[in-house]
């Protein structure tokens, strides 16, 4: 419709007053419709004496005026959700606040908690320049309004984390220190290189005593600043950390190179004196334990559960058998993670001690959930060295997950199948069993053209799984023949982003099981895996309730 012209819009402003209030008169009566916007045709069309001529006429005229008030409205209501979206918007954070402030003192105090919980699971798995970072978010809560103040400060949760990377840590700590009683402490030593900046030493002097600390978060690359860390937790804590339930030491930089290895470039990236400190601390109820590119071959933490170790310095020959002498110290260990990334060590001969030395693997025991993510151009003798340097069949949990980024899908399978060789046998003849596995997780993160995996180490190294998950994109369909027949104890199958598998294996496999084990499988899921849609009706037919498809 056109636009009107000043003088027609006021016109049709008063015809839609007018008819506007003859509809209020009418109490918004549907059927006097007519008579409110167009009387003037009702009257043409119901006058028996009106000509045709006549009746066309007024037809038009009032088509013209309904049509006017039309545009009118339309720019009436364009106008209203405008404003109304303006409002909106100004008012989005005060309507929330004011709903959120309304909430029972308890309930709110709880959101808060799992606000916090949130961001710090959230800001812990992230880089050495991001954690630590809680205390600005705990000071807005208490600006926001009275009462969110009030309660917010009487939540020890949301003020237990203790930056020290801030030039403001004396202001920042006796606000914490008043309200938290056994804080997270997070250091970065390089930071403290910094000109007008608090020493570490110095910092440490204005924390709360060490043995209150529950969590301690320290990161460092010069070779000075492991070593003043080191020796500036001792002479605060005297190597006493009786509370400590976490602890994460991470080197960020480039590989220090120890000159007493007798000739053999391995790497713990400790020196001999932070080593011997570290060893010398009394962590009696430490439960978790995360480790970037550092290995230290003694700890005195014998109650801990978790233990994260991440190596991914590049062209390092690291010193797997301290990495092994630390796990004599963990005997209750319950949940293991490993992450390489191009990861190596020395080319080892039979009659190298170290290996000599990795003939009897540390028994873990009470482990139960393995995880192993292995990327970049990680050796597959270092891979089994780590492997053959430990007993892990007890767990009952393993997550295997690879990556290696190349546009050679040749050295993409190659790696691949290297490393799962390694993870799951001793010898090219000695298989590596996890007898006690009941969850299983494969995943590759590169889809490239379409190549096999060697999937038949798992058949006897997993025997009694229970639920399998492959997330392997671009890789082959699996022998589901062979699985079945292996798997006696199969419940469930979860394929996801399985894009290279064509669903014949897996229909055959099917086909060829006994009635018993169909009726066992509870429920087999497939996410992402577009050529196996052809065959969906015959799974349907097969798995009936069990499958569950998702797009």
């Amino acid at each position: 419709m056109g636009r009107l012209s000043l003088k027609d819009s006021s016109v049709s402003f008063d015809l839609l007053l007018d008819a506007l209030g003859a509809l209020k008169r009418a109490g918004l009566d549907d059927e006097d419709e007519g008579r409110i916007w167009c009387l003037d045709w009702i009257w043409t069309f119901e006058d028996p004496d009106a000509n045709t001529d006549a009746k066309a006429r007024v037809a038009k005229s009032s088509l013209r005026r309904m049509k006017s008030i039309a545009n009118v409205l339309a720019s009436v209501s364009t106008s209203l959700e405008n404003t109304i979206d303006l409002v909106a918007e100004q008012s989005l954070d005060i309507v929330r606040t004011s709903g959120l402030s309304s909430l029972p003192d308890d309930i709110l105090a709880r959101v808060f908690e799992l606000y916090y919980e949130d961001y710090r699971n959230v800001v812990g798995e992230c880089s050495h320049y991001s954690r630590g970072r809680s205390f600005p978010t705990s000071s807005i809560l208490t600006q926001v309004n009275r009462g969110f103040r009030r309660i917010a400060l009487h939540i020890p949760a949301l003020w237990e984390c203790i930056p020290g990377k801030t030039r403001h840590a004396k202001e920042m700590i006796g606000c914490i220190k008043e309200r938290c009683q056994n804080p997270i402490i997070f250091l970065d030593y390089d930071f403290f290189k910094k000109k007008d900046i608090l020493s570490g030493a110095d910092l440490l002097r204005i924390l709360p005593p060490a043995s209150r600390w529950k969590g301690l978060d320290v990161s460092y690359g010069r070779e000075t600043c492991g070593r003043e860390f080191f020796e500036d937790i001792f002479a605060i804590s005297g190597g006493t950390l009786d509370g400590l339930l976490d602890l994460r030491i991470s080197h960020k930089g480039y590989l220090w190179r120890n000159n007493d290895n007798d000739g053999r470039d391995l790497s713990t990236n400790l020196s001999d004196s932070d080593a011997s400190l570290l060893a010398q601390w009394s962590l009696p109820k430490l439960k978790r334990l995360f480790l970037m590119d550092v290995i230290p071959s003694k700890m005195n933490c014998p109650n801990l559960t978790e233990c994260r170790v991440n190596l991914g310095v590049h062209d390092v020959a690291w010193n797997i058998r301290a990495l092994k002498e630390l796990f004599r110290c963990t005997p209750h260990l319950e949940s293991l993670s490993f992450s390489f990334d191009s990861a190596s060590s020395t080319e080892m001969g039979a009659d190298d001690p170290m290996v000599i030395d990795l003939d009897e693997p540390v028994k873990l025991a009470r482990l139960s959930s393995l995880a192993i993510h292995v990327g970049g151009m990680t050796e597959g003798a270092f891979l089994k060295a780590v492997m053959d340097s430990l007993d892990v069949s007890s767990a009952s949990s393993l997550k295997i997950s690879l990556r290696y980024e190349t546009d050679t899908p040749a050295s993409l399978e190659f790696y691949t199948t290297e490393w799962l060789t390694v993870i799951f046998n001793v010898a090219l003849d000695r298989r590596r069993s996890f007898p006690n596995v009941k969850d299983f997780r494969l995943s590759l993160y590169e889809d490239r053209d379409e190549y096999l995996l060697p999937y038949a180490h798992l058949t006897r190294a997993i025997p009694q799984v229970r639920n399998i998950v492959f997330n392997v994109p671009g890789c082959r369909e699996p022998p589901f023949r062979e699985f079945f027949k292996h798997f006696g104890d199969l419940r469930s199958v979860r394929l996801v982003g399985c894009n290279s598998f064509s669903g014949g294996s897996l229909l055959d496999g099917l086909e060829r099981l006994d009635r018993q084990k169909l009726e066992q499988i509870e429920r087999f899921e497939i996410e992402g895996c577009q050529d196996i849609f052809e065959h969906k009706r015959w799974l349907e037919k097969w798995l009936g309730g069990k499958l569950v498809w998702k797009a």
